[in-house]
């Protein structure tokens, strides 16, 4: 039974992933370019943009560099911290399993 549903499937599946990651990516890859209101006031974004369509390769991937720096060990801290207090972690959506209620939305205290 599945082996007929998915070869039958497949070309859809191929499709929708298509259209999701190529199309939707392409036409939102441009957005913050849209964004940028003039000489000064471009954000980040906007700045490794313009350094990539210039050809700065190695400065931007200086720059992605200094972000991944700058965001990993926050992020590595609170799951670690998480982890060893044995939170769960928050987010996601109400829904009933069984009788009993889960509430995703609570925030961490």
């Amino acid at each position: 039974m599945w082996r007929v549903f998915v070869s039958l499937m497949m070309p859809t599946f191929v499709g929708v992933w298509f259209y999701v990651v190529v199309v939707l990516a392409i036409r939102l890859a441009g957005l913050p370019l849209i964004l940028f209101d003039g000489p000064g006031n471009e954000g980040f974004a906007v700045l490794i943009w313009y350094m990539w369509d210039e050809g700065n390769v190695a400065a931007v991937g200086a720059i992605g560099v200094m972000l991944m720096t700058g965001l990993v060990p926050p992020h590595l801290r609170t799951t670690l911290r998480r982890t060893l207090s044995g939170q769960q972690r928050a987010g996601g959506l109400r829904c009933l399993i069984g009788r009993q209620q889960y509430n995703y939305f609570e925030l961490d205290s």
